[in-house]
């Protein structure tokens, strides 16, 4: 069975989904961020990655590190969009983790 790309996913997922019957979706998946218009001022990004070992990261690298290539790829995404970040949300798996790698990871973060 032959992988798929990223791209080829969003491809998938926008064939699937339509944003057309929602007039404040301005910029749907397939860029940095989705772009939706709150009111006639203010236009909201949402962006979100995951990364994974061995893929975005060596194995074995620093919690700190992983915790703030974590949020840098995301601030990356918002800057790109010209957008002000205002907060940030995390979502993240990992088998094990302990209080000395959880205390690392938020100090990178």
């Amino acid at each position: 069975m032959t992988p798929v790309s990223e791209i080829e996913i969003i491809d998938a997922l926008k064939q699937k989904t339509s944003t057309n019957h929602y007039k404040k979706i301005i910029q749907g998946i397939g860029d940095d961020g989705a772009v939706t218009c709150i009111d006639s001022n203010y236009h909201l990004v949402t962006t979100t990655d995951a990364i994974a070992e061995g893929i975005h990261y060596p194995k074995g690298i620093e919690a700190q590190a992983i915790g703030h290539r974590c949020l840098a790829i995301n601030l990356s995404d918002m800057a790109a969009m010209g957008a002000k970040p205002l907060w940030a949300s995390l979502v993240f798996s990992r088998p094990t983790i302990n209080q000395l790698w959880l205390d690392q990871f938020i100090t990178g973060f």
